[in-house]
């Protein structure tokens, strides 16, 4: 395919350059020495003019393929400075996760007040890698286990550590749903951070 094109173009710039000389100036093939000097500097000029035409060309195809290059650059730069920030802060999640997981198995265990400070920065810790989740990736899911997460579990417990008489009962039942939750939580995002990385590879 490629070979018939360039001999196609290669064809159509014979006829476009020979034929209208023959044609106009000479009506045909010449038996005459001028006429054959005339038709050299008439190839000459032709030729000089291809040669500006293609050095044209050639600059804004090179112009073209480094915008791209400087384009892809900059996205492939800026996704791997999205990616370490996120890499990063879901390792300080994972053991924020787990120091929440403790605290509460001692909260449950010794039947003590629970410090809403400490749920209010496990909260931030959250919500950092699901905002950085939320800009790397375009398939959401991870995002959207962090928010079920907090909606379905964490949300629950800090309104009730937040009231004046707290219901143990209700916050001991709380505690244990957000313990399973971790643990299910952790094992989905590991499944599906791997998953969109090996997919942002392939991209």
């Amino acid at each position: 395919m490629k070979k018939t094109v360039i001999f196609m173009i290669l064809t159509a710039v014979i006829v476009i350059t020979l034929l209208p000389y023959l044609i106009i100036f000479n009506n045909g093939f010449s038996y005459e020495n001028q006429d054959w000097s005339a038709f050299g500097n008439y190839l000459s000029g032709i030729s000089a003019l291809l040669n500006v035409l293609v050095f044209i060309v050639i600059t804004i195809l090179i112009h073209r393929i480094d915008s791209k290059n400087k384009k892809f650059e900059l996205s492939f730069n800026k996704d791997k400075e999205i990616l370490t920030r996120f890499l990063s802060a879901y390792e300080k999640l994972i053991e924020n996760l787990y120091s929440l997981k403790t605290y509460l198995a001692k909260i449950k265990a010794l039947n003590i007040d629970i410090d809403i400070n400490v749920l209010l920065g496990s909260y931030e810790s959250i919500k950092t890698p699901n905002t950085l989740a939320r800009a790397y990736f375009s398939d959401k899911s991870i995002s959207e286990n962090i928010e079920r997460f907090l909606n379905d579990n964490f949300y629950g417990l800090i309104r009730t550590c937040s009231q004046e008489n707290i219901d143990i009962e209700m916050r001991d039942s709380q505690i244990q749903e957000i313990t399973d939750a971790i643990e299910t939580l952790i094992e989905n995002m590991n499944q599906q951070i791997t998953s969109q990385i090996n997919n942002k590879k392939d991209e």
